[in-house]
C-alpha cells in the first residue's frame, strides 16, 4: 500500500477515534512501530495530527483533511496525469463536457488544453477549471455558479442544481472517492447532487479514477457502476480489481493501454 494511503487510513482511524496509542495504529494499520513512527512524524510536521502524552490526536487541519481540495490535488499526480491524458483523447471536436469540480478533473481540463480539440464547449462548477482553461480561447468554458463550498473547492446549491438542469451533453467526465462494485461514493451530500445531475445531463458518464479510489467507500452514492458507461484509471490499478466492472459490462480504459 502507497505512504499516502496509509497516511489517510491513520487520519481516518483518528476521525473515529479522536485519540490513539501508536502501538494501537500499528495493530490497525498492520505496520510496524517504526514505521508508523515514521508516518505520524511526517503528519504532525504538516500540522495534521498532535502528539500526546500516551499516543496522538487530529491536528486543527487534520479534521477535514481527506476531504480537502488541496490535500487531494496533491495525492497521485503522475497517475492522474497518466489517466487524464488518456480520457482527453475521448473528447471530440463539437462535443459538449461536464465536468465536475473533483481534483481528478481539474487535471483532466489541463491535459485536455493540451489537445485543445476544436468548437468544444465546457460546463464545469469547478472555479479552478475556469481558471486553468482561462487562456484557451478556443474552448467555450461555462461555469454553474452557486455557493461556493471551500472544502471541496466547489460551487453547489440550489443555484448550480438548477443550472445543470437545463443543458445537456455529449459527456460528462466526474471523479469519487471512492469506488467499489456496488457504488462510487463521495462524502458531501450538496457536491454530490450536482455530480448526479450532471451524468444524468450527458448522453455518455464516464469516472475517472485513480488506483487509490478502488475498494474503499464514503457516504453517499455518486453513481453504481451500472449507471456508467466507461471507466478511466491509470496503470497502477491491478486487473484483478478491474474484472467486477468489466463482469458488470462496463467498459475499462487504462493509462497502461496508452503506452502499450
Amino acid at each position: 500500500m502507497y505512504k499516502s494511503e496509509r497516511k489517510k487510513d491513520i487520519l481516518a482511524l483518528l476521525r473515529e477515534q479522536g485519540f490513539s496509542s501508536t502501538q494501537n495504529l500499528a495493530q490497525q494499520l498492520a505496520v510496524s512501530q517504526t514505521t508508523i513512527y515514521r508516518y505520524l512524524t511526517e503528519l504532525e510536521q504538516a500540522g495534521l495530527i498532535r502528539k500526546e502524552y500516551g499516543g496522538v490526536t487530529l491536528g486543527r487541519p487534520a479534521e477535514r483533511a481527506g476531504d480537502d481540495a488541496d490535500w487531494r490535488a496533491q495525492e497521485h499526480q503522475p497517475e492522474k496525469h497518466d489517466l487524464a491524458r488518456r480520457a482527453a483523447a475521448l473528447v471530440e471536436a463539437g462535443d459538449t463536457v461536464i465536468l465536475d469540480s473533483s481534483t481528478t478533473c481539474v487535471v483532466f481540463a489541463q491535459e485536455l488544453a493540451k489537445r485543445a480539440p476544436a468548437d468544444v464547449t465546457l460546463i464545469t462548477n469547478s472555479a479552478r477549471i475556469v481558471l486553468a482553461l482561462r487562456r484557451q480561447p478556443e474552448f467555450r468554458v461555462i461555469c454553474t455558479g452557486g455557493t461556493y463550498l471551500a472544502r471541496h473547492d466547489t460551487l453547489v446549491g440550489s443555484p448550480a442544481e438548477e443550472f445543470v438542469a437545463t443543458v445537456t451533453a455529449h459527456k460528462c467526465f466526474v471523479s469519487a472517492y471512492g469506488v467499489t462494485p456496488q457504488a462510487c461514493t463521495d462524502s458531501d451530500p450538496a457536491d454530490v447532487r450536482v455530480k448526479r445531475l450532471m451524468l444524468a445531463r450527458a448522453r455518455t458518464k464516464i469516472l475517472l479514477a485513480d488506483h487509490s479510489k478502488f475498494d474503499r467507500a464514503t457516504t453517499f452514492t455518486v453513481a453504481t457502476p451500472g449507471e456508467l458507461n466507461l471507466i478511466v484509471t491509470d496503470a497502477g490499478t491491478p486487473e484483478a480489481t478491474l474484472a467486477p466492472y468489466r463482469a458488470l459490462g462496463l467498459g475499462v480504459l487504462s493509462a497502461a493501454a496508452e503506452a502499450a
